[in-house]
């Protein structure tokens, strides 16, 4: 997931993954206007994927339900890893489309 913090006259850019975080330094945003705006529109425009949304996961009825493929239909979250660090563990309980 990448980020864009503001802080006082400095913005700087975070990446977080499984591995770890990493930042940029700090940059100023009137001496490096044309980098923050490409920064903050990049970041307003960009895919849901490129900003690490899984495309694999859609979101239904205002995000109370969560669709995986067309084969099963999550039914609820059982245990969801609430470490920025990690595998990102998320285990759902859900029912084969045949099913319901």
């Amino acid at each position: 997931m990448i980020t864009m913090a503001i802080c006082g006259t400095k913005f700087y850019v975070s990446l977080f993954d499984r591995a770890g975080v990493c930042h940029s330094q700090g940059l100023h945003i009137n001496d490096d206007a044309e980098k923050f705006l490409h920064v903050l529109v990049g970041l307003t425009f960009a895919s849901r994927t490129w900003l690490g949304y899984d495309p694999m996961i859609s979101h239904l009825n205002g995000g109370r339900e969560v669709l995986v493929t067309t084969d099963y239909k999550i039914q609820g979250t059982i245990f969801r890893s609430e470490a920025l660090r990690g595998r990102a563990t998320i285990c759902w309980h859900g029912t084969h489309n045949s099913e319901a």
